[in-house]
C-alpha cells in the first residue's frame, strides 16, 4: 500500500538510519566526535566536525551531506512544521552518531547525548559550509520552489514532506 503521510516517510528514514549495521558516523568515531566540550563555541564545533570528516568513509560523508542539507531545508519551514534545527537534531542525532551496543555503553551514550545533539544541530545549521566540498543536490532548488519541482507520479510531494517532517 502507498503511504501518503510524510510522518510515515520520516519514520522509515529514522528506522533505516537506526538499523544500519554501521551508523553514518562510524562507531569508531563516536569518541573523537564527542570529545569536544558541550560548552565549546559554535565555531569550535564546526572546526571540530570538519577536522573529523576525512576519517568518515566517503560514501557515508556523501550520505551525511545529503541528509543534513535536506534537514536544513526542512528547517526553512519550521514556522509550519515546528521542526527547528534543535528539534531535528533531537530526532536524528541518536540514529547517526551512536555507540555500538554492549556492556557499559548505555551510560556513555547518556552522558554524551547533549554533545551528540549539539553536533547534529550544528551540522544542520552549517551543512552548506561543513560539506562545502561535496556537491549540493539541492543547489538548483530553492526551498520556495520545491513544490513546483515535485513529480506528479509521486504519492508524497516534496513540499508536503519538507513541511511535515
Amino acid at each position: 500500500s502507498k503511504c501518503n503521510d510524510p510522518h510515515c516517510v520520516t519514520g522509515v528514514l529514522k528506522l533505516y538510519l537506526r538499523e544500519l549495521p554501521e551508523p553514518l558516523i562510524p562507531f569508531a568515531l563516536f569518541s573523537p566526535f564527542t570529545s569536544i566540550s558541550i560548552s565549546a563555541s559554535h565555531e569550535e564545533m564546526v572546526k571540530h566536525i570538519r577536522s573529523l570528516l576525512p576519517r568518515i568513509p566517503p560514501v557515508h560523508t556523501r550520505a551525511l551531506s545529503f541528509l543534513f542539507r535536506f534537514l536544513s531545508r526542512v528547517t526553512a519551514y519550521s514556522d509550519q512544521n515546528f521542526m527547528t534545527p534543535e528539534n531535528l537534531s533531537i530526532v536524528f542525532a541518536p540514529n547517526i552518531l551512536r555507540l555500538q551496543e554492549g556492556a557499559g555503553n548505555a551510560l556513555n551514550l547518556i552522558q554524551a547525548s547533549p554533545v551528540v545533539t549539539r553536533l547534529a544541530d550544528i551540522m544542520i545549521r552549517e551543512s552548506s559550509s561543513i560539506f562545502e566540498t561535496i556537491d549540493d543536490p539541492y543547489a538548483s532548488h530553492s526551498p520556495s520552489s520545491s513544490s513546483s519541482s515535485s513529480s506528479s507520479s509521486s504519492s508524497v510531494s516534496r513540499s508536503n514532506f519538507v513541511t511535515a517532517a
